[in-house]
């Protein structure tokens, strides 16, 4: 496969921990102001996972080195957000504070790349490999556990009871790895197209007419912003 491309913006990522419990719902929230997001989403009563993204500067790349600097940056970055919000990055552990580059696989190409591309023998993609896209929607850890039961499913209903020493076996798991580029494609498609066009209207780069276009694709595509998160993989 093509190698994945890069936004003009960067993600901090953290947690935060309240030893005496937070007060945030069970629910993924989005703010943002201007080319800066910040996302949130409690993983029990006491952590809360959080994300960042701003326009990246060339400092940065000296800063990601640096938990503290990472931190300082994130707050300047902040300046105007609820105070709630910036004592969460305040409190941000600084073990687990994390500043890279946003990479994502242009939506175009999962759609329309061969299948050969996805698959070289008994040897297929997943995961960020296949369908590298921004945090915006927080659903790249999700996918990938959908690519797990997807490719597990399909192994499980082909090659079940095969001998793996046989033909029809290495035959059966080719045909397993076909159908889960198939069933998997469109889903990743579709998140990757919203998170493309999330990631475009925060790009301080981006031309004001590829904003509006993002804009009223958003309208038009995504008119539910929070449909993804409704999607049933199947069982394994």
């Amino acid at each position: 496969m093509k190698s994945t491309r890069l936004f003009s913006t960067c993600v901090v990522r953290g947690f935060t921990r309240y030893p005496s419990g937070h007060k945030f719902h069970n629910a993924f929230i989005v703010l943002s102001k201007g080319n800066v997001q910040l996302g949130r989403m409690s993983v029990n009563g006491k952590l809360v996972y959080w994300f960042v993204t701003r326009d990246w500067t060339p400092q940065d790349s000296m800063v990601s080195n640096d938990p503290k600097l990472i931190k300082q940056s994130t707050m300047k970055a902040l300046l105007g957000f609820p105070e709630v919000e910036l004592e969460l990055i305040r409190n941000g552990d600084l073990d687990n504070l994390f500043l890279t580059p946003l990479r994502y696989r242009a939506p175009w190409e999962l759609l329309l790349l061969q299948r050969r591309r996805f698959i070289q023998g008994a040897i297929t993609v997943a995961g960020d490999a296949m369908h590298a896209m921004g945090p915006f929607i927080a659903q790249g850890g999700s996918a990938c556990l959908e690519d797990a039961v997807v490719l597990a499913r399909c192994f499980a209903q082909l090659t079940c009871g095969i001998d793996p020493q046989t033909r029809e076996w290495k035959m059966m798991v080719q045909t397993a790895i076909d159908q889960y580029v198939k069933q998997r494609r469109m889903r990743v498609v579709q998140l990757s197209t919203q998170t493309f066009l999330i990631g475009t209207m925060l790009d301080g780069s981006s031309w004001k007419l590829a904003k509006f276009l993002c804009i009223a694709l958003m309208a038009i595509l995504f008119s539910d912003p929070i449909r993804h998160t409704r999607y049933d993989c199947g069982q394994l």
